[in-house]
């Protein structure tokens, strides 16, 4: 059996690859943040900042995946999960399934930003959680030299690059990584790169029957932000002086 994995900051769309892929293809167990996955997202951040080391991740992962280290024969060829908590586990996965692919999505931080308010992460249980649950919500302070008490903008702005860059470090030299971009998976070339992604985790491709419209799934619908170029200048700003290197390397322009 092969495993998939596919990490990112969240809301990039994962959800949508989950269900695409067990929908075009046979012997496919395709699967987003499956249950237990919410204990991945404080472990990630504790990992990050040093609070766990790797044997605590390996050990709670595999009690937690059990079926995915059984000798036994699977129903399936080819799992795949889709769970953006797992994201400190990004250089970890490959030390415990040796071939496993690890797949990056990322997506320009002011889209990232206005779906994410959109989908509530400072309201309700949400900033419960965050004010309440230690490591719920990673620190994103020391990552951010300002003596002033950051926005939310800001908040946000650091978390997509703190977790980017962590997962880019954690597969360095990994020849089972690859980085693909949301906008080019709901862009109008989307069918290739689609193709392209299957190809790498090493699907039959060939059997995928493409479509020239699809649904995308889990669509924030709280109307907190607005559309990126209707902001401030002065939060557009403080966005840049955040995610400016990191957008220039994945050729976001600004």
């Amino acid at each position: 059996m092969k495993n998939i994995f596919i990490v990112s900051t969240g809301r990039t769309g994962t959800q949508f690859l989950a269900h695409f892929f067990s929908e075009k293809i046979n012997n496919v167990k395709s699967v987003h943040e499956p249950f237990p996955s919410r204990r991945f997202r404080i472990l990630s951040n504790m990992y990050r900042e040093g609070k766990v080391g790797k044997q605590t991740l390996k050990t709670i992962f595999k009690w937690s995946r059990k079926d995915l280290f059984k000798t036994k024969n699977q129903d399936y060829n080819f799992y795949i999960e889709s769970n953006n908590f797992l994201y400190g586990y990004s250089g970890v996965i490959n030390e415990m399934i040796k071939d496993a692919k690890i797949i990056h999505i990322v997506r320009d931080p002011r889209d990232y930003i206005k779906s994410h308010l959109n989908h509530g992460v400072f309201k309700g249980k949400k900033l419960l959680a965050k004010k309440y649950l230690p490591y719920w919500f990673m620190d994103v302070t020391k990552e951010v030299t300002t003596n002033k008490k950051l926005n939310q903008y800001e908040i946000l702005a650091a978390r997509w690059v703190i977790v980017n860059k962590f997962i880019e470090d954690s597969c360095k030299e990994n020849p089972n990584y690859k980085m693909f971009k949301y906008e080019d998976i709901f862009g109008p070339n989307k069918n290739d790169y689609l193709y392209e992604m299957a190809s790498f985790m090493g699907l039959p491709a060939d059997q995928i029957v493409f479509s020239e419209n699809y649904e995308k799934l889990n669509v924030g619908k709280k109307n907190i932000a607005k559309t990126w170029n209707s902001w401030p200048e002065e939060d557009l700003k403080k966005i840049y002086n955040i995610c400016g290197d990191l957008m220039k390397q994945y050729n976001y322009e600004f």
